[in-house]
């Protein structure tokens, strides 16, 4: 996904979130106002954006946030530069912390996957901040 597709998608990801948080806000409910939230919300977030100078704190999704999935397979697909924590947080004498001696000195994606480590390694090791993802 190219980075143009990426920002609609977080937009218009960004848009259903607000305009359904906003309808649940109970000065606005009281107000009943939710067709004026959702028109302002949608011409706002329909203009033209600057969105370089926003920076995505990655480690606040939820852990079982569709969006915080489709992210961080954006970030393998672009084989985006990595860093692991060096102490192994894994327990001792268990195959996935053999497996992440091997893979922690990876700097991309494809270095990780080269290194043994699985797919399911890096969603887990990206949510509890394991693994950094850097610009």
């Amino acid at each position: 996904m190219d980075e143009d597709k990426f920002y609609i998608y977080l937009k218009s990801n960004l848009k259903s979130k607000l305009i359904k948080n906003l309808k649940k806000d109970e000065y606005f409910i009281n107000l009943n106002i939710e067709d004026l939230i959702e028109e302002r919300v949608n011409k706002i977030l329909d203009g033209d954006m600057d969105l370089s100078e926003i920076k995505i704190n990655e480690h606040k999704y939820r852990k079982n946030d569709m969006s915080e999935q489709h992210i961080i397979k954006e970030y393998m697909k672009l084989n985006r530069n990595i860093k692991f924590q060096e102490e192994n947080p894994k327990s001792k004498g268990t195959d996935v912390y053999d497996r992440y001696e091997r893979y922690k000195r990876a700097t991309n994606y494809n270095e990780f996957k080269e290194f043994g480590g699985k797919n399911e390694d890096y969603y887990n090791d990206y949510r509890k901040e394991y693994l950094k993802i850097l610009d």
